[in-house]
C-alpha cells in the first residue's frame, strides 16, 4: 500500500525586493517608483550611466542605489541588481513600466496571502496600446521570483529567467508605457556585437531573426528563422511565432507558399486565433470567401488563451469582425456587413479602421 501524500498550502506574508536597472530615465522613473513603493519592502536601483536626473529622483524613494558599468548585456546588469536584494522574492521591472492602482492592490493581496511553495509568479505584461487604450500585445513574464541561486537572468538582450520549481500564473498586469521612442536598431546592434551566431542559444537566434523582421529585412529574417526551426527542443510559443513570422515575410516579399507555414503552425500548436485569422486572410487573398468566412467566425467563438506566448489581442475580436465586415460587403450582403460593423463600433469606436468604415456606411446611407 502506498501512503497518501498530503500537500498543504502554507500562507505567509512575503517580503519583496523591487529591482530596477536604469539609464537616463528622468521622464518616467518617478511614475514607476510611485507605483512600486506601495508594495516594495526595498527598492534596488542599479544605474548604468545616466547623465540626467534619474538618480537624483530615485533618491527620494530609496537609498539602495548602485552603479554598474554598462557592458552591452542586460542580464549582467539585472543579475547585479538581484545580488543586492535581501527579501524573500525578487520583483524586476523596467523604468517605463506602469502598475495601475487596481493591480497594486492585487499585488498587496498576493503578498499577504502568498504560498511559500511557489517559486515563480507569472504576471501579464501588456505592450502597445490602441486608440481605445486596449493593449495590442499581452504575454506572461516571470515577474516575482523566489530569491535563490536559480533566480538568474540569461541572454544579453531579451533576457529572461527560466521558470523553475512551482510556477503560478496570476491575473496581475504590468503595463509598458513609453514616453519617448527608443533606438529601433538598439537590440539588433547588440546581437551584432555578440556575433558569431554559433555562440547563440535557440532563443537568441529566434529573437535575432525577429529584430531583422521588425526592421523590414525579410530575407535575412527568413534565413535566421529557418535556422531556428531546424534546432532541437524549441519553446512551443516561439516556434509558433517563428512560423507565423516566416509566413508574413514570404507574403511581404510576394513569395509563393506562405500559407504552408500557417498550416504547419496550426498543426504544431492547435487552435490559435492569430493563425486562424491569417489563414482566413490567405483565403481572402485567393477570393475564397466561403472558407475565409469560416475561419474568421471561429475566432469569434474562442476564448483568449494568453498564457502560452504572445497574444495579439486584435485577433480575438476586432480583426475578425473587420474582415467579416469587408467580406460581406464584397459578397453584396450589406445588411450583414453593417451588422458586423456595428459590433466593431461598439467594441472599438476610436479605431481608425472602424471610423473609416463608419464614414463609408454613412455615405452609402446618404446616397440611397
Amino acid at each position: 500500500m502506498f501512503n497518501k501524500i498530503l500537500i498543504v498550502k502554507i500562507n505567509y506574508n512575503m517580503t519583496i525586493s523591487v529591482c530596477i536597472i536604469t539609464l537616463n530615465e528622468e521622464k518616467v522613473i518617478k511614475r514607476l517608483l510611485n507605483c512600486v513603493k506601495n508594495f516594495a519592502d526595498e527598492i534596488i536601483l542599479v544605474d548604468t550611466g545616466s547623465v540626467d536626473k534619474t538618480v537624483e529622483i530615485a533618491k527620494e524613494f530609496t537609498d539602495k542605489i548602485y552603479y554598474f558599468k554598462w557592458v552591452d548585456d542586460f542580464s549582467k546588469a539585472r543579475n547585479f541588481a538581484f545580488s543586492k536584494a535581501k527579501c524573500d522574492y525578487l520583483f524586476w521591472i523596467d523604468a517605463d513600466d506602469v502598475i495601475t492602482d487596481e493591480n497594486v492592490c492585487k499585488i498587496l493581496k498576493l503578498k499577504s496571502q502568498s504560498d511559500i511553495l511557489v517559486d515563480v509568479y507569472m504576471f501579464k505584461y501588456s505592450c502597445g496600446f490602441d486608440n481605445n487604450q486596449k493593449p495590442s500585445l499581452t504575454f506572461y513574464r516571470e515577474r516575482l521570483i523566489k530569491n535563490c541561486s536559480l533566480a538568474k537572468f540569461q541572454g544579453f538582450v531579451h533576457e529572461t529567467v527560466s521558470p523553475f520549481g512551482v510556477v503560478r500564473y496570476e491575473n496581475i498586469e504590468i503595463e509598458h508605457r513609453k514616453k519617448s521612442a527608443s533606438n529601433p536598431k538598439r537590440n539588433l546592434n547588440l546581437y551584432k556585437k555578440h556575433l558569431p551566431i554559433s555562440n547563440f542559444s535557440q532563443r537568441d537566434v529566434y529573437y535575432f531573426a525577429k529584430e531583422y523582421f521588425y526592421l523590414g529585412y525579410y530575407k535575412t529574417a527568413i534565413k535566421l528563422l529557418k535556422n531556428y526551426l531546424n534546432m532541437k527542443y524549441k519553446y512551443l510559443p516561439d516556434q509558433k511565432d517563428a512560423l507565423i513570422t516566416l509566413s508574413i515575410c514570404y507574403k511581404s516579399l510576394k513569395m509563393k507558399g506562405y500559407e504552408k507555414f500557417l498550416f504547419t503552425a496550426l498543426k504544431v500548436v492547435g487552435v490559435d486565433n492569430q493563425i486562424l485569422c491569417l489563414i482566413g486572410d490567405y483565403f481572402m487573398d485567393n477570393n475564397d470567401l466561403i472558407n475565409a468566412e469560416k475561419y474568421y467566425k471561429v475566432c469569434l467563438c474562442l476564448q483568449k488563451n494568453d498564457n502560452i506566448g504572445f497574444c495579439y489581442n486584435q485577433f480575438y475580436y476586432i480583426y475578425p469582425l473587420l474582415q467579416l465586415t469587408y467580406l460581406n460587403y464584397k459578397k453584396g450582403n450589406l445588411s450583414q456587413s453593417f451588422y458586423y460593423h456595428k459590433l466593431c463600433k461598439k467594441d472599438s469606436p476610436n479605431d481608425i479602421r472602424v471610423i473609416e468604415n463608419d464614414n463609408f456606411f454613412a455615405k452609402l446611407q446618404k446616397n440611397k
